[in-house]
């Protein structure tokens, strides 16, 4: 059974997320990035990292 960390560690649950917070008419985050600089780089942005994808797999 995945665990809650796994879960939240797949590309697709991030999208999701992405598409909730844009679909919201946010104005960005503490980051700094405005919701379009975001989304321009989008995939960039939410790619996991290699060491990450491997710790969420088990």
């Amino acid at each position: 059974m995945p665990t809650q960390f796994n879960i939240l560690c797949q590309e697709t649950t991030l999208y999701d997320a992405w598409n909730t917070v844009k679909s919201k008419g946010s104005v960005g985050g503490i980051d700094g990035l405005t919701i379009q600089e975001f989304d321009k780089e989008k995939r960039k942005q939410i790619a996991l990292p290699t060491s990450v994808k491997n710790c969420c797999q088990a």
